[in-house]
């Protein structure tokens, strides 16, 4: 299911769909450990505010190092990072993976994601540049 769907358009012609997914998977393999990264930092806060309970945050933090150390298999049919990293999650942590983007928009997961990999690749075309 598209995370999109239920909309008031209808899905039509999945070609520029099966297009924009099929390249942006190939991206999102790189956002991996950075979803992961940036989940286990959100679903920290959600714990120390009380928000999740504790033995709710440790599956999902359990689920989270274990996608952060090993690594997803991304399917296309869960769209990105996202959906595929919350689909793990649920597997994985069970009905506490649920609560693993409470109040968390998607941009946000986007912008957090990219800035974690800008970060990096900063980093590394600094040393880069002071080897010069």
């Amino acid at each position: 299911m598209k995370i999109w769907s239920g909309s008031a358009a209808s899905e039509g012609d999945n070609s520029a769909y099966d297009f924009m997914v099929k390249k942006d998977i190939n991206v999102d393999a790189y956002l991996v450990r950075y979803e992961a990264l940036h989940l286990l930092m959100y679903n920290f806060y959600l714990y120390n505010h009380g928000i999740i309970k504790k033995e709710d945050a440790k599956k999902i933090f359990i689920a989270l190092i274990k996608a952060y150390e090993d690594g997803i298999k991304l399917n296309e049919s869960l769209e990105d990072v996202h959906g595929n990293m919350e689909y793990y999650i649920i597997e994985n942590a069970g009905e506490a993976g649920r609560n693993l983007r409470m109040f968390m928009s998607r941009n946000e997961q986007v912008h957090t994601d990219f800035n974690f990999l800008q970060w990096k690749l900063y980093y590394h075309s600094r040393k880069a540049f002071l080897k010069l």
